[in-house]
């Protein structure tokens, strides 16, 4: 990874979104190497739409961070040779063919030099242990998205109740708020339905 990515004034200009999306796009690239991955399976790794990554690559394409193949630019140039992951993901491949599983999945973590099925596996579930969103993420997002939500008031009411929907752990914030925002929208209607019908009420002009 980029060691200069905390004084790299391209990197800082960036939102904190785009930061962490940048982040993930390094991570992929570090653990699949050389493979290409289609917009699909980049977008879902992202936890993110289709729309939404291309409008990300374009800025991160404009401040010269990736190219048109989501690949960082100087990316050979910026890697040490302990840091290439491609011969570790081979040769654990190479291992579970050889005991007999010739099932090979995508590597989705970044693998370090004790690679075991262990290890995989708790990496992945740290990763999709949910997080909880600060004010500024929240905040940051609904700039991207043009929402109207108040992100303090959004934090503060999930964080009161641990982060639950219903009686469910919440998985996926950007989900959450997407749904407040649409309820925010349905309640914004129904004020502005009430408010033209307390005029028609009030207007006493008809019987002048």
């Amino acid at each position: 990874m980029y060691h200069e990515f905390a004084t790299d004034p391209k990197v800082q200009m960036l939102n904190e979104v785009d930061q962490r999306r940048y982040v993930m796009l390094l991570c992929l690239k570090c653990c699949n190497g050389d493979v290409t991955l289609h917009e699909t399976e980049v977008a879902f790794q992202l936890r993110v739409t289709v729309d939404e990554l291309r409008e990300t690559k374009q800025r991160l394409m404009d401040k010269g961070l990736i190219d048109d193949a989501y690949i960082p630019t100087a990316w050979d140039k910026r890697q040490y040779a302990s840091d290439s992951s491609a011969a570790r993901v081979a040769r654990h491949r190479d291992k579970k063919k050889r005991f007999g599983n010739v099932t090979e999945t995508k590597c989705n973590v970044l693998d370090t030099d004790t690679d075991t099925d262990t290890d995989i596996k708790e990496i992945g579930k740290k990763r999709n242990r949910f997080v909880p969103p600060t004010v500024e993420e929240v905040e940051a997002r609904c700039r991207e998205m043009g929402y109207t939500v108040n992100p303090d008031r959004f934090v503060n009411h999930y964080g009161s109740n641990g982060w639950m929907v219903g009686k469910n752990k919440m998985k996926d914030w950007h989900k959450a708020l997407a749904g407040w925002q649409s309820r925010d929208r349905e309640r914004q209607k129904d004020t502005t339905r009430d408010r033209t019908l307390a005029d028609d009420l009030n207007d006493t002009s008809w019987a002048h």
